[in-house]
């Protein structure tokens, strides 16, 4: 506005700020320009005027420089109203909350106030001492006054470091709200700092060119005062060897503070096996009770080592977990007291009493005594084993040229009854071996149910010899040459004499009608050494025995309760064999017998010469 016109002078408005001016020499036009500044109105301030098409400008202005306060506020899971000695005292494992606040109490309005939080670099001590990361996560929620004429809260991202720069209106605020998780290893005080300053080039500020304003917060840790408490019980006093044994351990938090990866550790005696699957895990849930709604199963499988491990275990103060597992007596049990040690660690370390439970293990029937079998055989050798006459997996194979074989003519015949081999790709079968699986040999002291030869026959159209061999599983081995030669070689058991199998085997030609047939019979000459029935045995216990038709004796039921086990004597009355008979073997025979074993007594006898 036109505040003097001198006389002689004129003023025209050509605009609201435009005016036209004649002026007489020596005279002065007064104008006065009043303006209101921005909110977000930052820096010095110039008004410049035009006269003429020449710029005059005013003095400059200053602004009011913006006060930013910055306070912060700490809470933790342990105290979430910092007071009394608890104050500060974050859990392991637990959370702590910060709270900033970034207020601007004047009128001026904060352009580019800088805002830096870096949890990623504060570290702190853990149990073994190493300088790790405090935080494993963090939240952030923001909210701000005046937004409507300005206020920002700038940018950021959950569990990363902020630097950022924002904007605070006059007489408005802006809040973070960090919610950080401090890892569970923690034992040292957590020192933070967050840091707020006038420019948002945080890395270019230096104490000479800016003002920094420093936000600190310092939580110690909660760690435990006493031990935690361990219970150990098992389901029985006593048990026998196969028996399934229930053992419970308790492990109870009476703290304040949390424990975290907590292993309970059990020391089971020799002789006891986990039952696999068997674990049973429950936390008793902030009540401090079990069988209540709160429950907590966990599902986990112990390591084992000579020991039972369950590991990464965590108690809650006031929390308690129990353990329920199944532990069998095997049978390499003696008779005795065996007493279950448990204790509860951290990383090796006890963290608990240790508990124990004793179950008594007693003598049973079925695990400590031995039983004796035996057998009183024909030894016809003298070799001291019973050897089985049976002739098993017997092959017969040949290779001539496919001409010469008369397609479908193959046939095996045994115990009287005639069986067609059915040709291999328009090929002899014996090309490819004819498999018999078992030729029983013969007995001199009882009727076999089946036969001990097999005869095999095919035609062929000439009468030109060929080589074919015969072997068996036991050993065998029979080659017929081209020129008629036979050789014979035993391995495997019948070369040790474990097999008494005697293979005779003939190769026959007639002629036929057309062609001529071929014929290979197996016949199996071994002798079985066979069991002598109704031989009378004693022992110096006083039992007597008599065997069975195939010369088997069973002696079951003797209590052995040392597991060193103790001697045993079985002797033949020679009375009581066949006429012509006598024992060739040891007679008494005397052996260590032990629990829940089995032992041999066999006896050979021979008819006399």
């Amino acid at each position: 506005m036109v505040e003097t016109v001198p006389q002689g002078a004129e003023v025209q408005a050509q605009t609201e700020t435009q005016f036209l001016v004649d002026l007489p020499p020596k005279q002065t036009v007064t104008f006065r320009v009043t303006g209101t500044v921005v909110d977000w109105a930052n820096g010095a301030l110039q008004n410049i005027a035009t006269v003429n098409d020449q710029d005059v400008p005013s003095n400059f202005v200053t602004p009011l420089q913006p006060e930013i306060k910055g306070t912060i506020v700490t809470t933790t899971d342990y105290d979430a109203n910092n007071t009394g000695d608890d104050e500060f005292i974050y859990v392991p494992g637990g959370t702590v909350v910060y709270t900033i606040t970034l207020e601007n109490n004047t009128d001026a309005f904060a352009n580019n106030v800088g805002f830096m939080s870096e949890f990623s670099k504060v570290n702190t001590a853990d149990y073994s001492g190493r300088q790790i990361p405090a935080y494993t996560d963090w939240k952030i929620v923001t909210k701000a006054t005046g937004t409507e004429r300005g206020t920002t809260v700038g940018s950021y991202t959950d569990g990363k470091d902020v630097q950022t720069g924002l904007h605070i209106a006059p007489h408005s605020k802006v809040v973070y709200t960090f919610t950080t998780t401090v890892d569970k290893n923690l034992v040292n005080v957590i020192d933070y700092a967050a840091f707020y300053l006038d420019n948002k080039a945080i890395v270019k500020a230096t104490p000479r060119n800016i003002n920094i304003g420093k936000l600190a917060s310092t939580v110690k840790p909660m760690l435990p005062e006493y031990d935690l408490k361990l219970t150990k019980t098992a389901s029985k006093a006593t048990a026998q060897v196969g028996d399934v044994v229930e053992y419970e351990v308790i492990v109870e938090n009476d703290n304040k503070a949390n424990f975290y990866d907590v292993s309970v550790v059990d020391h089971y005696p020799a002789g006891f096996q986990y039952v696999e699957g068997s674990t049973q895990i429950v936390h008793s849930g902030s009540d401090g009770e079990f069988d209540t709604p709160d429950d907590e199963p966990l599902s986990q499988e112990p390591a084992i080592s000579g020991q039972l491990t369950f590991r990464k275990v965590n108690l809650k103060s006031n929390e308690k977990v129990r353990v329920r597992y199944l532990m069998r007596v095997s049978t390499g049990v003696t008779f005795g007291k065996y007493v279950n040690t448990a204790v509860a660690q951290i990383r090796g370390e006890d963290k608990s009493n240790t508990d124990k439970a004793t179950v008594e293990v007693e003598a049973d029937k079925l695990f400590d005594t031995a039983s004796i079998i035996g057998k009183v055989f024909e030894d016809l050798n003298g070799d001291g084993f019973q050897a089985d006459a049976t002739a098993k997996g017997i092959t017969v194979k040949t290779d001539f040229p496919k001409g010469d074989y008369v397609a479908n003519s193959t046939t095996l015949m045994r115990d009287g009854k005639t069986t067609v081999v059915s040709d291999v790709k328009q090929a002899a079968p014996i090309s490819s071996a004819i498999t018999v699986k078992t030729l029983m040999g013969q007995s001199q002291n009882r009727t076999l149910k089946q036969g001990n030869k097999a005869v095999l026959r095919f035609k062929t159209t000439t009468a030109t010899p060929f080589a074919f061999s015969v072997t068996t599983s036991n050993g065998t081995h029979v080659h017929f040459g081209t020129d008629g030669k036979i050789t014979r070689t035993l391995t495997g058991d019948t070369k040790q004499g474990l097999s008494a199998e005697n293979l005779n085997v003939t190769r026959n030609l007639y002629q036929a009608k057309t062609g001529y047939v071929w014929e290979i019979v197996i016949e199996n000459v071994g002798i079985y050494e066979d069991g002598i029935p109704g031989v009378r045995l004693i022992t110096t216990e006083g039992i007597k025995i008599e065997t069975d038709q195939f010369g088997r004796y069973h002696i079951p039921d003797q209590w052995v309760k040392d597991n060193k086990g103790k001697n045993f004597l079985v002797k033949v009355d020679t009375d009581s064999l066949p006429t012509g008979m006598k024992v060739i073997s040891e007679n008494p025979k005397v052996q260590r017998i032990t629990p829940h074993a089995l032992a041999k007594f066999n006896f050979s006898v021979q008819t006399k010469h």
